[in-house]
């Protein structure tokens, strides 16, 4: 009975995900990089430590190797799978990401190389060359070649503002003899860190097909090794909480957003400073 369950159920949910596939494909969600932290903080990425801002990548201090997990609705075919690191050295900072998202009959992988700089203790720039390849079942593959920008600044002690632009030049998807344009994404986001171990953030992200999102989040360290994160973000509004974690070398991030109309949204980051 367990078996006959499974064959049906599996070619449905494979039909749904193709269906979704090609939504997603056109929606954008290739120029997403995932983050455990930020996703614990309405997904404010723009002045945050992490990868979807290419200039923000010089706040994580010190060489650093991550891997992120995201599943989303607790559906294991939902699932994505990222590999970070970062390399600072006295003349161009690097860093590259690895993710993964799907099953074998759909699944979206992409290869970043990422290069950034602080020009001064105000500015920093940073630019991202992507690779992206889609394997669908008894489809044809999708690759498209993309390229990232990002700027933040630092105006003042505790205060940045940052942000970052996805595919500017407008590239497009390879699907066998034919090419569509990919969306553009564009973010704009200011944070403060107060002295008493409490730092805010909010931005606006826009992606072509889509509405303007605004995103707020909220970080407080009552211990230097322990870290609490709210935030939501809107259209639609999704609440975010999570935690962070720093023992000796590794950093442990967890988050959890969603809807009720859905369910909930895990997020698990586990790093290695060397």
């Amino acid at each position: 009975m367990h078996t006959s369950r499974n064959a049906i159920f599996l070619p449905l949910l494979l039909c749904l995900l193709l269906t979704f596939a090609g939504q997603r494909v056109h929606g954008g969600d290739l120029l997403r990089f995932i983050s455990a932290r930020n996703a614990a903080m309405g997904h404010c990425s723009a002045t945050m430590p992490g990868y979807a801002n290419p200039a923000a990548a010089v706040l994580m201090q010190g060489r650093l190797i991550a891997f992120d997990y995201e599943n989303r609705y607790c559906i294991k075919a939902l699932s994505t799978y990222s590999l970070s690191g970062y390399f600072p050295n006295r003349y161009l900072d690097a860093g590259f990401h690895i993710s993964r998202y799907g099953m074998t009959a759909y699944n979206e992988n992409r290869l970043s190389a990422n290069v950034h700089k602080r020009l001064n203790e105000y500015i920093s720039l940073g630019i991202r060359v992507n690779y992206s390849f889609v394997q669908m079942a008894e489809a044809d593959n999708i690759h498209a070649v993309t390229a990232d920008a990002g700027l933040l600044l630092q105006p003042a002690d505790g205060f940045r503002i940052g942000a970052f632009f996805l595919n500017p030049i407008r590239s497009g998807i390879v699907k066998g003899d034919k090419t569509e344009k990919l969306p553009q994404a564009a973010a704009l986001g200011l944070a403060y860190e107060f002295p008493f171990s409490f730092t805010a953030s909010c931005e606006v992200y826009k992606q072509s097909d889509c509405k303007p999102q605004c995103r707020f989040g909220l970080e407080y360290k009552p211990l230097e090794e322990l870290s609490i994160r709210a935030g939501f973000s809107s259209a639609p509004f999704v609440p975010t909480a999570g935690i962070g974690l720093k023992l000796g070398h590794f950093d442990i991030d967890l988050a959890v957003s969603g809807q009720a109309s859905l369910g909930l949204i895990s997020t698990c980051g586990l790093a290695f400073r060397f």
